[in-house]
């Protein structure tokens, strides 16, 4: 028996094709390790390096074309276990975040309340750096940042 692990003896592209369901003109799901964000994850080397873990994405990319993906990959059918060459497109960083902002994925423009629970109305709504926040949770911090000061001023000055 090898020392070596098993996923050493195989190649990268066996490994690849028997954690993938294929399905015709739909997505290709991926049944192996996913991370925490809900995409397929696999070990591989990548471009010289040491083998590590990757995207199934970027295995299925460099298994179709020959090469690894330059810059990121953006889904077509924002399924994150897909990893179908024909919803795959390389993009980068401003063009995920239109697609995502068009397709309403958005987490904060999809928000309605703020963590603490009051709405995002346009009286109880500000924006800072294209940012919401809301006045009510900003109010309550301000005083008690401002009662937190009259103390210690209070006890300075006893002290």
């Amino acid at each position: 028996m090898s020392c070596r692990p098993r996923w050493f003896t195989r190649s990268l592209e066996e490994r690849f094709w028997e954690k993938v369901v294929v399905h015709d003109d739909a997505c290709w799901e991926w049944t192996g390790g996913i991370t925490p964000s809900g995409y397929g994850s696999i070990h591989a080397p990548r471009k010289g390096r040491k083998a590590r873990n990757c995207y199934a994405t970027h295995v299925s990319w460099f298994i179709h074309y020959g090469k690894w993906p330059e810059n990121m990959l953006l889904h077509s059918c924002d399924n994150p276990p897909c990893c179908n060459p024909g919803h795959l497109t390389e993009g980068d960083h401003a063009e995920n975040a239109r697609q995502k902002m068009e397709r309403g994925r958005h987490k904060q423009k999809n928000q309605t309340h703020c963590f603490k629970g009051h709405p995002y109305s346009v009286e109880n709504t500000y924006l800072y750096r294209n940012k919401r926040g809301c006045r009510l949770c900003r109010r309550a911090a301000a005083q008690r940042f401002d009662q937190q000061r009259r103390q210690l001023t209070k006890s300075c000055l006893e002290g």
